[in-house]
């Protein structure tokens, strides 16, 4: 799965907006951007699901790699939820 910084960066590139204006779409600090796509910091559950209203970049592409295969491996039914 594609990472949630790779998602958001291609999304500004694809909006042909620079990073101070995807800031603003999003309604987001644009200091706060700048980390996320640095890798510095990774957004809160909150602010991703305000990028997933905004670009339809999942909540869940923001989660570590590690979760993902944990997550994915095995779909939650009501056999074993």
């Amino acid at each position: 799965m594609t990472s949630g910084r790779e998602r958001l960066r291609d999304w500004i590139k694809r909006s042909k907006v620079n990073q101070q204006e995807a800031a603003k779409i999003i309604g987001i600090h644009p200091v706060e951007l700048s980390q996320w796509l640095s890798g510095e910091r990774t957004p809160g559950l909150k602010k991703a699901a305000q990028i997933e209203r905004v670009t339809g970049i999942s909540v869940y592409s923001w989660l570590p790699s590690d979760i993902h295969a944990e997550t994915s491996s095995e779909p939650v039914t009501d056999d074993n939820a």
